[in-house]
């Protein structure tokens, strides 16, 4: 109820649904303060909330995102549109592998950034290197092998890790499926339906016409 009061639809004409943009944020907040610290005034109501808050804002929730990326509702989706995935990602990598360049120029030039996307630029490598699975001691053996031989190694003679060179598939997915959780922020719409929603309705014709325009020509 409180999202839909304060929330409003964008003038963008990117969407139809109901989006809360900085000053819809605040007046949120400021609402919430003011139900669960309504005795103890305005001002100091909002700085305990705020002092509430920010102990969880700035926290990481890889594991749970992951776990629902591993969830039987979002493997459906991706087998649904499996076809269609493996053409996007084989098209816009090499040899298997998405470096940080690829991932740039396929978010750039599919409209996941740009005028009307609420994706920031510097998103873009924070994105690429949040996917890296080379740390989840549950990732592909195979795949982490492969990743070792192409990280720059420290003096000490350890792997540096914080930036690796490539995306395999299954971290392409995490990080396509990060960027429209920018791009549909809608907390009640569940994540595999975001992502088949976007695949079908932006992502894959943006491709198309992307391909069909570079006929005869580099990518």
């Amino acid at each position: 109820m409180l999202y839909t009061e304060c929330a409003s639809i964008p003038t963008d004409g990117f969407s139809n649904k109901r989006m809360m943009g900085p000053v819809a944020f605040v007046e949120a907040m400021i609402r919430m303060s003011r139900m669960k610290y309504r005795p103890e005034g305005l001002i100091r109501g909002i700085n305990i909330f705020l002092d509430d808050l920010t102990r969880y804002a700035v926290q990481s929730n890889a594991k749970e995102f992951r776990h629902e990326l591993t969830s039987d509702t979002f493997a459906h989706v991706i087998d649904r549109r499996c076809d269609d995935l493996i053409e996007i990602f084989e098209y816009w990598s090499k040899n298997g592998e998405m470096s940080l360049s690829h991932w740039t120029k396929f978010v750039t030039s599919l409209g996941l950034v740009g005028d009307k996307s609420r994706l920031g630029v510097k998103r873009i490598p924070e994105m690429f290197h949040a996917a890296q699975h080379h740390d989840d001691p549950h990732a592909d053996g195979n795949t982490s092998q492969k990743r070792r031989k192409t990280e720059k190694v420290k003096d000490d003679g350890e792997f540096n890790d914080s930036h690796t060179e490539s995306m395999s598939f299954g971290e392409f997915i995490e990080a396509l499926a990060t960027a429209i959780l920018f791009i549909l922020p809608d907390p009640y719409q569940p994540l595999g339906s975001k992502f088949e929603v976007y695949l079908l309705e932006e992502l894959i014709n943006a491709h198309s016409k992307y391909t069909v325009s570079a006929l005869g020509g580099n990518k």
